[in-house]
């Protein structure tokens, strides 16, 4: 049982920073909604979009969730982004 609650404590920091800044970039830049468009987390996105994602963040590579979303052939989340007003 203990060996959980240290995996646990670490996911819950990481979802209090997420409520702080639902914007917040990791080592890599990217941010929450990217990595649930790349994932195809469709409840997450949506979630996250509610709550004040920048549909159009970029990482340092100049890539969005939206362009995650299409190379990932997540066609549900390309149009929730689109209508979030996301632009390539």
């Amino acid at each position: 049982m203990t060996s959980i609650i240290a995996p646990l404590k670490a996911l819950l920091r990481k979802v209090r920073a997420l409520l702080n800044n639902v914007n917040a970039k990791d080592e890599c830049g990217r941010t929450a909604l990217m990595k649930a468009a790349y994932n195809g987390s469709a409840d997450a996105v949506k979630a996250l979009l509610n709550n004040g994602a920048d549909v159009n963040a970029r990482d340092p590579w100049d890539v969005t969730a939206l362009t995650m979303a299409t190379a990932q052939g997540r066609n549900e989340i390309v149009q929730l982004l689109k209508k979030a007003g996301a632009k390539k």
